[in-house]
């Protein structure tokens, strides 16, 4: 292997981590000649966070200057180590962004035939990367990928066509769907937007929800931004905000910051409030992030409702877990439900300062001592049960471990959570 394994021990920040085993794997990819999660690591290097992770995490600091290392030091023909320190010029990673020594690189590449070299040096030529603008360089070196088998290549000349003056829509569609044919995510969020913005056709909501639907199912960020605007807008069907906001919360977990934009244009009032719960559960439950408009929003309105369902709906076994409401009575616990209940104690705070009169007629703070009884009878059961499956006069006694926790499952489900995290030391 070109990287030692990392190790979590390496790294302070678990995000950190996780950006650095996808820089590595991805890296490995790419100088295999395998260009499947390119663009996994293009957001990983277009991320302001990896470069904030470069400066306070050393080992990342280490395994790019690694990278650097190997691919200026590799066989002059290996064209995946060409492309690679190519990105690593454009996105200024490890070096400062220079599209000219990124293109010096891609040049060489594509003496070599590599395909993505051809990809990328027909992106600097539309923006005018490194250069003036040249689109009709770029269609050329985007076709002769295609001829190559890009299939990104297709996506990239498609969106040339339906978006860059004269557009060509016939020509945008034949090459996205066959994109699609191949497989291509991208291809199908693109010509799902075709086809709700009518373009080369009549507008076809229902069309354009089916394929969008499709893409998010694959995980693509831009099909849940644009379906996302359509439960917006209400198009092909009712506004339905909550809709919306969770679809747009996807996206900007994908990294596609403009989603925060879009969300941010949606006023999340009581009524949204207590919908966007249920739409939201599972999601919060799982621990998932969520932007701060709808972190406040839902500590504004659905405190007392949250706090409810975690005491009174054993819908999902983690609700149960002690170890689980531990996680949200901590005070620097990044759990959303546990920031939620933060949020609530400390607008409850600022508001005692103001007036006691205008906490009582405004604000009616709901307390976290349910959570911590919860918590304290969930542990207490445990423990009680426990020992009587040591107790000699128990009928519990010497029961085999499987069986304990089969039992104290049916009545406790979240007990496996818990004997894993404290080895029944409740």
């Amino acid at each position: 292997m070109l990287f030692k394994d990392i190790s979590r021990a390496s790294f302070s920040d678990k995000y950190a981590y996780q950006e650095a085993q996808i820089l590595n794997q991805v890296s490995l990819e790419i100088l295999a000649g395998n260009y499947v999660n390119l663009k996994a690591l293009t957001k990983t290097f277009d991320s302001d966070i990896l470069k904030q992770f470069i400066k306070t995490e050393s080992t990342l600091g280490i395994l790019i200057q690694n990278l650097h290392t190997y691919c200026k030091s590799a066989d002059e023909k290996d064209s995946h180590a060409l492309f690679l320190q190519s990105l690593l010029y454009s996105f200024g990673i490890g070096c400062n962004v220079d599209y000219k020594r990124a293109i010096e690189y891609l040049d060489k590449a594509i003496t070599l035939n590599n395909s993505y070299a051809m990809y990328s040096r027909a992106y600097l030529h539309n923006l005018g990367l490194g250069g003036d603008k040249n689109p009709p360089e770029a269609i050329r070196l985007l076709e002769q990928a295609i001829n190559h088998g890009n299939v990104d290549a297709m996506v990239s000349l498609a969106i040339i066509y339906r978006m860059d003056e004269p557009v060509n829509y016939p020509e945008a569609i034949r090459l996205l769907e066959q994109a699609i044919k191949f497989g291509n995510v991208y291809a199908l969020g693109n010509r799902a937007s075709m086809h709700r913005l009518g373009q080369g056709g009549p507008v076809d909501y229902a069309k354009a929800i089916q394929l969008f639907e499709y893409a998010i199912e694959l995980g693509e960020e831009y099909a849940m931004c644009n379906r996302a605007y359509m439960y917006q807008a209400g198009e092909g069907e009712n506004i339905n905000y909550p809709k919306a906001i969770r679809l747009y919360e996807c996206a900007l977990r994908k990294g596609y910051k403009s989603a925060q934009i879009s969300l941010d244009y949606i006023e999340i009032d009581k009524t949204v409030s207590l919908e966007l719960l249920d739409v939201l559960w599972e999601d919060l439950i799982d621990g998932k992030s969520f932007s701060k408009p709808t972190i406040a929003a839902l500590s504004k309105y659905c405190i007392e409702e949250i706090i409810n369902r975690i005491i009174n709906s054993p819908k999902l076994p983690k609700e149960t877990s002690f170890k689980f409401l531990k996680e949200l009575l901590n005070s620097h616990s990044t759990h959303p439900l546990a920031k939620i209940i933060r949020e609530e104690i400390k607008e409850e705070s600022i508001i005692k300062k103001l007036t006691n009169y205008i906490t009582s007629f405004f604000y009616n703070p709901t307390s976290t001592k349910p959570l911590e009884k919860r918590a304290k009878n969930l542990r207490n059961t445990a423990m009680t049960f426990f020992t009587l499956c040591n107790h000699p006069t128990s009928s519990s006694f010497n029961l085999v471990k499987d069986i304990q926790h089969a039992i104290l499952s049916e009545v406790q489900p979240g007990i496996e959570e818990d004997i894993a995290q404290y080895q029944y030391k409740l």
